[in-house]
């Protein structure tokens, strides 16, 4: 039975689909246990329509906003079952581990980390407040730190902030409405949040006057490009919501906090590498590789694709008004 068709005009798709899984040798993510005959429906998470719009691999549907596109989970998990999972999210999602980074490590991020960039070179960290909301084990938390940022952290996994805590770090595990801040970070977040309106209420209550949000999630703007056969309904199945930059600007909006800039960057990690022999890397081959890269930069028209461009991942910073 035919289902209406998606609300965006260039969607050629009309069908429900229902997509099959990644091959077994493919890491696909942390894939949680729910009763589906307890799951709950809810609205747009931005204004309120349903439609459908694909099968996701695990069962779960996903649909799509008639009136502002926004493509999300209709039926999500209890909200005990979400909170049970979250508590000890990082380890089951196969996070870097319990680690203090070291001066090498934090100097060498502070020039490579994208984000830490971006805050740098849009106002700044030294002597700037800064809340990391899931912030698992600190390591970008660590690094704001080290460019002179008073680092705090908002964190559900019982274990990562314990840890934060031994690193010196305030950590609670709900956002403090008293305090106030000049940086709210929430990298890969809103897509895990079955009400991301209420943490964006939140937010631009503790950001000051101006101050700065830096948001980064999967990008779900792919799918009106591609259509519901989209590799990221194939991904990370405690996804809820699918922002692309207009639905996430128009609920940002709601909430007094304005995009100034945006980054569409990435691919998602799908190499099929598991079960295969590792590959020594010897002088010959580093030696290879770079004259490879030397080869490149001279005739432009050789060069490979380059993983980390794309646009699977959406990166936004928005101030609040």
């Amino acid at each position: 039975m035919e289902s209406p068709r998606p609300a965006t005009g260039d969607m050629e798709e009309s069908m429900e689909i229902a997509l099959p899984p990644l091959l077994h040798s493919r890491r696909v993510g942390a894939q949680p246990q729910c009763d589906h005959s307890r799951l709950r429906r809810r609205p747009c998470p931005v204004c309120g329509e349903d439609q459908p719009f694909c099968i996701r691999p695990d069962g779960l549907r996903v649909s799509q906003c008639g009136t502002c596109a926004m493509i999300y989970l209709a039926d999500v998990p209890a909200k005990e079952e979400i909170a049970a999972y979250y508590r000890s999210y990082v380890g089951s999602k196969g996070y870097p581990q319990r680690h203090r980074l070291s001066t090498r490590e934090l100097i060498s991020r502070s020039k490579l980390d994208l984000y830490v960039r971006v805050l740098e070179t849009t106002g700044g960290l030294h002597r700037q407040s800064l809340l990391e909301i899931g912030s698992a084990y600190g390591r970008f938390l660590q690094v704001c730190a080290h460019q002179g940022a008073e680092a705090a952290a908002v964190e559900t996994d019982d274990d990562a902030r314990r840890f934060l805590t031994e690193l010196g770090y305030e950590a609670s595990e709900k956002i403090n409405d008293a305090a106030r801040y000049d940086i709210v970070c929430a990298l890969q977040l809103l897509e895990h949040l079955p009400d991301p309106g209420a943490m964006l209420a939140q937010a631009a209550r503790v950001l000051k006057q101006d101050g700065r949000l830096l948001v980064s999630l999967p990008n779900g703007g792919e799918a009106d490009k591609q259509g519901p056969t989209w590799v990221g309904f194939r991904l990370d199945f405690e996804h809820l919501n699918y922002f692309s930059l207009k639905s996430l600007g128009r609920l940002l909006g709601r909430h007094q906090l304005y995009i100034e800039q945006f980054w569409e960057h990435s691919q998602p990690s799908l190499a099929r590498t598991i079960g295969a022999p590792p590959r020594p890397i010897t002088l010959l081959r580093r030696l290879y590789g770079k004259a490879l890269a030397l080869r490149h930069q001279l005739q432009p028209g050789l060069q490979v694709p380059d993983p980390r461009q794309g646009s699977f991942v959406l990166t936004v910073l928005a101030r609040r008004a």
